[in-house]
């Protein structure tokens, strides 16, 4: 264990890079070498909890690495890089309530930090002025990168986001139809890219009321995400929650509690139990299980998936209190006559 309290400093940064550790430890401002999860603890203590969730942060950045074309590799999307960077800041200020007092803890940003304001602004419930921001930033990439670009594409596919999140879902589908139109001639239909596009449109069509289409859309998308990625990638994961979701909601309420029993099968072998994602399946699952009329089922299912978020999560992560209030519904509904 690193003595803290002598003259060298000691620096943390979180950090994400392809093959090395996520933790960058210095001493006295010196060069700093990079840490796996499991050597970290050499030089600090740390909770079973914060490392467990750096380790599933860092596998899914590595998981962005393409190895037959190294210069491709990245998030899909800008919003999810904004969102894996969002949660890394959340990790760095969890590290740095856990680490002795004197040790300095750092964040390094990956990618493309003009992006992350404007997603920042949108969650933080301004999606409108999201979508003006987006407008400028197409502006930009179209004019020093060029319409066929895959940032400018990028950029396309999450100003229709956000103008859907501002409550233009019909246009939030028209420009989705156009982006993938594009994406499609210049990526080609296996790209990742167009894979994110076409499972944008299908979500925003079903937002529009065309929940059948919805539906086809995530089936056909499902076929081309085994095919491409295989049936354990977490993105061929997560098209299955969405293809579940959707079937419920287009009035399969049982094809939806079948499907998301399936995927928490799957996502306990692949994932684990205690992986963030699977803890979402499980509170999909226990509301479809409401949904279908066992309401009783629902509440068993909460109050299981509550103290298991608040062991792997902790009392105040915004899913465990979403699981809370979750119960607290179902509980209600469970006393209604």
């Amino acid at each position: 264990m690193t003595d803290t309290t002598n003259n060298q400093r000691l620096s943390i940064k979180l950090m994400a890079d392809w093959g090395t550790g996520p933790l960058w430890v210095s001493e006295g401002g010196g060069i700093a070498d990079p840490y796996d999860v499991d050597e970290i603890t050499d030089v600090v203590a740390l909770s079973a909890q914060l490392l467990d969730a750096v380790a599933a942060w860092d596998q899914r950045f590595q998981a962005t690495y393409n190895p037959t074309v190294p210069q491709e590799s990245g998030f899909a999307t800008l919003e999810e890089q904004a969102h894996f960077n969002i949660e890394g800041r959340q990790l760095a200020r969890q590290l740095k309530a856990e680490v002795p007092h004197g040790v300095e803890v750092l964040y390094g940003a990956f990618g493309d930090d003009e992006y992350e304001v404007i997603a920042a602004r949108g969650q933080a419930g301004d999606p409108a002025g999201a979508v003006v921001a987006c407008e400028q930033l197409l502006a930009d990439r179209l004019r020093v990168l060029g319409p066929d670009h895959r940032d400018t594409l990028t950029t396309r596919n999450n100003l229709a986001h956000w103008r859907g999140q501002a409550g233009d879902v019909v246009g939030a589908v028209v420009d989705f139809e156009q982006v993938l139109a594009d994406c499609l001639r210049v990526l080609g239909p296996d790209d990742s890219a167009t894979f994110t596009t076409r499972s944008n449109l299908a979500g925003s069509r079903g937002k529009t009321g065309d929940v059948a289409g919805a539906v086809t859309g995530f089936e056909q998308l499902l076929t081309d995400y085994l095919r491409v990625l295989g049936p354990d990638h977490p993105d061929t994961l997560t098209i299955r929650n969405n293809l579940a979701h959707w079937r419920g909601e287009a009035g399969d309420v049982a094809g939806a509690v079948t499907g998301f029993e399936q995927l928490l099968t799957d996502y306990l072998r692949v994932l684990g139990p205690d992986h963030p994602d699977t803890l979402t399946i499980r509170n999909n699952l226990a509301d479809w299980r409401g949904q279908a009329g066992d309401v009783v089922g629902a509440v068993v299912d909460f109050e299981q998936l509550l103290v298991d978020c608040l062991r792997v999560l902790g009392p105040d992560h915004r899913d465990t209190l979403a699981t809370r209030d979750n119960l607290a519904d179902w509980r209600k509904r469970a006393e209604s006559p």
